[in-house]
């Protein structure tokens, strides 16, 4: 998440700055709590509340997920051709 402005910046601008580049990455993203185990934990939860799942259907999603993210492209363009 880079918020840099084009211009001079005082010294107080540049260490929020450095801070917020410590904090966030490019996309804006806290780093602190995107491991892969986090981002799958999110990815239920969001399944859950999307769906009102118990948990069942949001496994299945999450290794679905994990199948497409090991995937190269020319296989996952496949998948997304015959399932969207």
């Amino acid at each position: 998440m880079n918020l840099e402005r084009k211009h001079m910046q005082t010294k107080k601008e540049k260490q929020y700055q450095a801070a917020l580049n410590n904090t966030f990455n490019p996309a804006g993203y806290l780093i602190s709590n995107m491991t892969p185990t986090n981002i799958e934990r999110r990815i239920i939860t969001a399944v859950n509340i999307a769906i009102g799942d118990d948990g069942f259907r949001a496994k299945e999603i999450l290794e679905n997920w994990q199948q497409l993210m090991e995937m190269d492209d020319k296989t996952y363009f496949k998948q997304v051709k015959f399932y969207g």
